[in-house]
C-alpha cells in the first residue's frame, strides 16, 4: 500500500514472491493467516516454512485464539469450544458452511499455536504475546527472533 511504501515498508503477498525470496526481509509478518491456511498441521507448517524462509531475523504470527469466548468470523459466542467436528456440523447447519470448512478456518489455541511455532522455529526465540479483549484473550502472537539468521 502507499502509506506502507512511504514508511520504508514493501508489501508483497505471497503468491508474488520471486523465486529468489529466501531471506530477502529483515521482518515478515502473518496477520491472521494461518487459522485460513488448511486444516490440520501440514498445511500451516508449510506456511510457516515459508515466512521462516522469507526472513533474514523476524517472524510475526498472529492469530485469533480458538479460547476466547467470542468467535471473531463468525460473531457467534462459546459454540467454538465444542469439539471441532461438532462446531462445523452446527455452522453448516445455520447456514455458514465457508466457516465450517476446515480448509477455509482452523481455529487454533493457546498450546496449538506455540507446539506450531515450536515446531517451525527449533532454533529461534520464541516469544508468545497475549491480546486482551472483552475479558478474555483474544489474539495469540508470536514474536520470533531467528538466532542463526
Amino acid at each position: 500500500s502507499r502509506m506502507a511504501a512511504e514508511n520504508g515498508f514493501h508489501w508483497i503477498p505471497f503468491e508474488r514472491l520471486p523465486a529468489d525470496h529466501a531471506r530477502q526481509f529483515d521482518l515478515v509478518i502473518s496477520s491472521a493467516v494461518i487459522e485460513h491456511v488448511g486444516a490440520g498441521d501440514v498445511d500451516k507448517l508449510r506456511h510457516l516454512r515459508l515466512l521462516a524462509e522469507a526472513s533474514r531475523q523476524w517472524v510475526a504470527v498472529t492469530t485469533p485464539n480458538r479460547s476466547h469466548w467470542l468467535e471473531i468470523h463468525t460473531k457467534l459466542p462459546f459454540i467454538h469450544w465444542l469439539p471441532k467436528p461438532l462446531h462445523r456440523k452446527i455452522l453448516n447447519r445455520i447456514g455458514m458452511q465457508t466457516w465450517a470448512d476446515p480448509n477455509h478456518l482452523d481455529l487454533l489455541s493457546a498450546r496449538e499455536f506455540q507446539r506450531l511455532m515450536n515446531r517451525s522455529f527449533p532454533d529461534a526465540q520464541v516469544d508468545i504475546r497475549h491480546f486482551w479483549l472483552l475479558g478474555g484473550i483474544s489474539n495469540l502472537m508470536a514474536l520470533i527472533e531467528k538466532r542463526f539468521a
